[in-house]
This record gives structure tokens, C-alpha cells and sequence, in this order.
């Protein structure tokens, strides 16, 4: 049972980084919106967040193949800043007003569609809290699956 629960969460955990490589998608698009509009503040916000999240499924799928710890660590604490990264994100875009505030780095959000936006960002919410958990839950299966005296 313990050697099918560790496979099992080993697929979990690459399916997971490998969902976080395709949602680095989005950021792109939101790249070139916000190039197009010279909103060079919002660029580098959407810069930063595609490269993080690549850093974070190599982590993930390297620790889960290798068995390491310490990466598997990484990429939980690291999907938990995301999350949180992307939770500010919202927030930032949604004091934008776009019909008095013309020049605010994110009002190029307002010309296209919300759910273009909104969407993505709840899924990738989503799959950094299933990171997170999931890789935590295969560190401590893999730490303690052996059994005996450490001294």
C-alpha cells in the first residue's frame, strides 16, 4: 500500500507541475496585453509570475522523479507564495478603476474580457493549492517510509 500511495502521489504531483507549465500560458497573453499598452510595471509582475511558476514545475517534477526532500519542500513552500502572490495579484487588479483611472498599470485588463483574466487566475489558484498539499503529503510519505533504528 505505501509503495502504491507514493507512485500515486508522485503522478499527482507531476500532473500538477505540468498543468502549472500550461498555465504559464495565460501570463504571456497578459504579457502582450500589457506590452501593447506600456504598462511596464504590469509586465514585469506577469514576467516574474511565468518564470516562477516554470522554476516551480521543474522543482516539482525533478523532486517527485528523484525522491528529493528538500525540492519536494521547495516546490510546497513555493506553490504557498505563488498562491499568495497570485491572491495580491486579484486584489491589485480589482481596485482598478477603469473609468476614472486611465493610467493605471493594470487598466489594460479593463478593454478585455474579465473572465479572460479571472479565470485562469482561480484555476492556477487551484492547482498551487493542490501543489502545495500534495507535495507536502508525498515529502512526509517519503520521509517516513522506512522503518528502524536511526541511531
Amino acid at each position: 500500500m505505501g509503495k502504491k500511495l507514493e507512485l500515486a502521489l508522485r503522478i499527482i504531483v507531476i500532473i500538477v507541475a505540468i498543468c502549472l507549465i500550461g498555465l504559464t500560458v495565460p501570463f504571456w497573453i497578459y504579457l502582450k496585453w500589457a506590452a501593447d499598452k506600456e504598462t511596464y510595471s504590469s509586465v514585469a509582475v506577469f514576467v516574474v509570475s511565468a518564470v516562477i511558476l516554470l522554476i516551480l514545475a521543474t522543482l516539482g517534477i525533478i523532486g517527485s522523479i528523484k525522491r528529493s526532500k528538500i525540492l519536494l519542500l521547495y516546490f510546497s513552500i513555493i506553490n504557498i507564495i505563488m498562491l499568495l502572490f497570485g491572491i495580491a495579484q486579484i486584489i491589485v487588479t480589482n481596485v482598478v478603476d477603469c473609468e476614472n483611472d486611465s493610467e493605471n498599470s493594470f487598466s489594460f485588463l479593463c478593454s478585455n474580457s474579465d473572465g479572460a483574466y479571472y479565470a485562469p487566475m482561480i484555476i492556477l489558484l487551484a492547482i498551487n493549492l493542490c501543489g502545495a498539499v500534495f507535495g507536502l503529503i508525498l515529502r512526509h510519505v517519503i520521509v517516513n517510509d522506512t522503518k528502524g533504528n536511526y541511531y
